[in-house]
């Protein structure tokens, strides 16, 4: 007879659709974005542990007011659109507000 059907008569019934459907895959994240992740967390921890965040809040709002001019500047001489322009300028204006913002405003916000 033949010898395909000899071998593969066998009937198998669940074809690995238990372990499919009732069974959690953990899918492994990549070494990259776990990396980050670490790093990310490392970075906050010693921010708020060791009080750098107001340190770290005042060097910030310069680079961002530098940041601010040098977007509008390059919407002057025509390096990058006006709609990306005004876009960065949002982004940078919401930042400063984020910074600038008293502590009484945050009190408020979680009472």
């Amino acid at each position: 007879m033949n010898a395909y059907y000899d071998k593969n008569n066998q009937f198998i019934s669940n074809n690995r659709i238990y372990e499919a459907y009732f069974t959690e895959s953990k899918k492994k994240e990549p070494a990259v974005i776990s990396a980050l992740r670490k790093i990310l967390s490392f970075v906050y921890t010693l921010l708020l542990q060791l009080g750098y965040a107001r340190i770290l809040k005042v060097c910030m709002i310069p680079l961002l007011l530098v940041g601010f001019l040098g977007v509008a500047c390059a919407v002057e001489s025509g390096a990058i659109s006006f709609g990306v322009g005004l876009l960065l300028l949002g982004i940078l204006l919401f930042a400063e507000y984020l910074l600038l913002r008293g502590k009484q405003a945050t009190k408020k916000r979680f009472e």
